[in-house]
């Protein structure tokens, strides 16, 4: 790990985030350590630059928790790397945040020791789990992955049109409302909705847009 790394410490518990930082500012290598108690807190100064930002996931914000400041990161294309804070070890939702952009996890109960190790490791471009929980978060991201893949078959099944009929109906638009947006007769939409039933295996409009909700859900959340 390189001298004089700049970290950002986001969590809105400030007896922990004083006691991390503390410790942190001895850390030979560490030049500075800031703390900020939300995602658009966090998200101002690290466009000023930093090496890596230690998040809490568990922001006690009704609009932004640190999911959403691991999005905006990527988003904005921001050049910092990403260690998840978490009280709790979810499968779904350290798999969920490694998807979006984290570099790493790890718990709240961490040894100050190991944490400065994790800390070295993404510095240093890797990954870090802890070693309990590797087997299951690889376990979750193959399941998700061969989802997907079933996903992204059953779509591309779907024409373009189709797609965005589908999309529509999924969202509660009936067919007249699609017919008039698309500009399309009613005849010629209820002929892909039959199109997208027989190729979805549904026998109704609304196991269709169910049906469509799930899939355009599973494409959002990749």
């Amino acid at each position: 790990m390189s001298t004089g790394l700049k970290v950002i410490v986001c969590d809105d518990h400030q007896v922990f985030t004083d006691a991390l930082v503390a410790y942190l500012r001895g850390v030979p290598e560490i030049g500075s350590v800031e703390a900020v108690h939300n995602v658009d807190d966090a998200l101002r100064r690290l466009r000023q630059g930093a090496d890596i930002l230690l998040l809490d996931l568990a922001l006690e914000d009704d609009d932004q928790d640190g999911l959403t400041a691991v999005e905006a990161i990527g988003h904005l294309g921001l050049d910092v790397r990403v260690l998840v804070l978490s009280g709790s070890g979810d499968v779904n939702t350290i798999v969920r945040a490694l998807r979006l952009g984290a570099n790493g996890f790890c718990t709240k109960d961490v040894h100050p020791e190991q944490l400065v190790t994790a800390i070295r490791q993404v510095v240093a471009g890797d990954v870090t789990l802890p070693s309990h929980m590797t087997q299951d978060v690889l376990v979750e991201i193959q399941d998700r992955q061969t989802e997907a893949q079933a996903h992204a078959r059953e779509m591309a099944r779907l024409t373009p049109r189709e797609r965005e009929v589908l999309r529509m109906l999924s969202n509660g638009r009936d067919s007249a409302h699609i017919a008039r947006v698309l500009e399309l007769s009613q005849n010629t939409v209820r002929t892909h909705l039959q199109h997208i039933m027989r190729k979805l295996g549904v026998h109704s409009q609304l196991h269709a847009a169910a049906e469509g909700r799930r899939l355009f859900g599973e494409v959002l959340a990749r």
